[in-house]
């Protein structure tokens, strides 16, 4: 009930990559669901994912590969990607077998190493007397504001 709409978009680099979560929130929300946010995060590190999400993400990744090919453009932006992630060719033929290999145990595991506490930078936009307040008391350290150019 915090946000108009929330997203995620893991960019994936060969050792490293960048996670970003996006949401348009209630002004007077935006602690709140930051808050209900990393404890998702917090969540994926403890529990891993039900059988029912795992399974929706397995059918989502199995399902976008033929987008991965549908047009000279996206081949050879797909196969520029398997060259520098240093993935063999026969990567993405090989991925529904891969990805029914994978437990919520697995994935616990995963976001252990990638989510641990304190890895997450919280940027909030807006009205800065709203929220600067509320985003410091829910114990993410230090709220630095840097001032519109």
């Amino acid at each position: 009930g915090y946000t108009y709409g929330v997203s995620s978009r893991v960019n994936a680099m060969r050792r490293a990559g960048l996670l970003t979560i996006t949401m348009d929130v209630q002004t007077e929300s935006t602690a709140d669901a930051v808050k209900e946010t990393l404890a998702d995060a917090d969540s994926l590190a403890t529990s891993g994912v039900t059988a029912d999400e795992l399974d929706r993400a397995r059918q989502s990744l199995a399902g976008s590969l033929p987008a991965l090919f549908s047009t000279a453009t996206d081949t050879l932006s797909t196969l520029r990607t398997l060259y520098l992630n240093d993935e063999p060719v026969d990567y993405y033929r090989n991925r529904p077998a891969r990805l029914a290999g994978i437990s919520g145990g697995d994935v616990a595991v995963v976001a252990r190493r990638w989510f641990p506490p304190g890895a997450f930078t919280v940027v909030a936009v807006g009205d800065r007397s709203s929220v600067e307040t509320p985003l410091g008391q829910i114990g993410l350290g230090p709220v630095t504001v840097t001032p519109s150019p």
